[in-house]
């Protein structure tokens, strides 16, 4: 199980997601869909970044949302995204491992992962 959003805005500060709607839309219902996570796990066993998975459906969601209370260009609030993925995947024992680039209007590269116990 994901941890809640609040304690994603909790791990780590300053956070560009702090009281922001979008920010917790993304969190909770694109990047901790149960849905979107199994297939990051696919993803992640075909060496494809996870972000991959979902960045369609964060992009059309960020171009829909009025007023946007998330910026895209801003490179904060795109690692602040990154973060949530990061942090979606620790439960389960994924840590990054490096990244690659990916086809995306707003993002150009997407942190890799592993399995932790791969690591020793």
């Amino acid at each position: 199980m994901p941890i809640s959003f609040n304690e994603f805005i909790e791990s780590f500060s300053p956070n560009s997601a702090v009281n922001n709607k979008d920010g917790e839309y993304i969190y909770n219902n694109i990047i901790c869909n149960d849905s979107n996570r199994i297939n990051f796990i696919q993803a992640i066993n075909k060496k494809i970044p996870p972000l991959a998975v979902c960045v369609k459906e964060i992009e059309e969601y960020y171009l829909n949302s009025y007023p946007k209370t998330l910026d895209l260009t801003n490179h904060a609030v795109k690692q602040s995204i990154g973060r949530m993925i990061k942090k979606s995947l620790e439960p389960l024992d994924y840590v990054p491992y490096g990244s690659k680039r990916i086809k995306s209007k707003y993002f150009s590269t997407a942190a890799t992962y592993i399995k932790k116990e791969s690591l020793k």
